[in-house]
């Protein structure tokens, strides 16, 4: 059964793909376009000191998370970022349809969506993938966490938190949440991004198998992007949660 093909996220003008490639393949050099996502600041310090220092251009005093997804095969990998604007509150029914209720739910805005693929024949390098989240937490995003599928997670984590990246396991491939969290975003329209292509041409293409209870790319297709898109969706869901539970608390 299809699942995404009538879901499509709001398409924000003001925001677009800040690399120069839509697929970054590793043997190319991949710029980031450091001016469309941050510009550089004179910052107050305090006690009449001023510092020059990188600000993300779109909401700088919010956290941003990243979800990074590796194909089992290791020959493409998807990473996004992206961030918690707002939080909306969005009606929704019981299971048998007999009521509705209120909830509240983050509005997420993504900074970034990028497929990534090895030269031919080699599989990716994930330092090299390290080395762009340390240019963009240098670049002034605040991250609050990094997570990795569990299939590359123990020493890619292990890294980034020796290098004061918070960083944990988050799998999407556990059933089937992390997508189920995804379609009520773009359903209730609380996901904004640019038109990005291969994000758009996997959610079109994904299936759920009711044999084993997962969602996944027919033969010769990928989900790479899409899963680090509902990585980014779940980790943030999951923070607002925690978030009203301490409030409530």
């Amino acid at each position: 059964r299809v699942l995404f093909q009538s879901y499509r996220p709001t398409i924000r003008p003001e925001l677009q793909h800040p690399f120069s490639q839509e697929t970054w393949v590793l043997q190319n050099k991949i710029f980031p376009m450091w001016d469309v996502l941050c510009e550089r600041k004179r910052v107050r310090l305090g006690a009449g000191q001023y510092e020059n220092r990188w600000v993300a251009r779109r909401h700088p005093d919010l956290v941003r998370v990243i979800h990074i997804d590796q194909s089992l095969s290791r020959d493409g990998l998807g990473i996004s970022m992206g961030h918690t604007v707002r939080m909306v509150q969005v009606e929704r029914s019981s299971p048998d349809g007999s009521e509705t209720y209120f909830e509240n739910a983050p509005e997420i805005e993504f900074d970034f969506m990028l497929r990534v693929k090895p030269p031919s024949g080699e599989y990716i390098l994930l330092q090299e993938i390290r080395a762009l989240v340390y240019a963009l937490r240098d670049h002034g995003f605040d991250i609050a966490i990094v997570t990795m599928d569990k299939y590359q997670s123990a020493d890619g984590i292990q890294i980034l938190r020796d290098n004061h990246v918070p960083a944990n396991l988050l799998s999407v491939d556990d059933g089937t949440e992390a997508y189920e969290t995804l379609r009520n975003a773009l359903m209730e329209g609380r996901i904004r991004t640019y038109e990005y292509a291969p994000f758009i041409e996997e959610m079109k293409q994904l299936e759920y198998y009711p044999t084993n209870r997962k969602v996944d790319h027919p033969l010769g297709g990928s989900k790479d992007v899409a899963d680090s898109v509902a990585g980014v969706v779940m980790n943030l869901e999951l923070m607002a949660l925690r978030q009203a539970a301490h409030f409530e608390a």
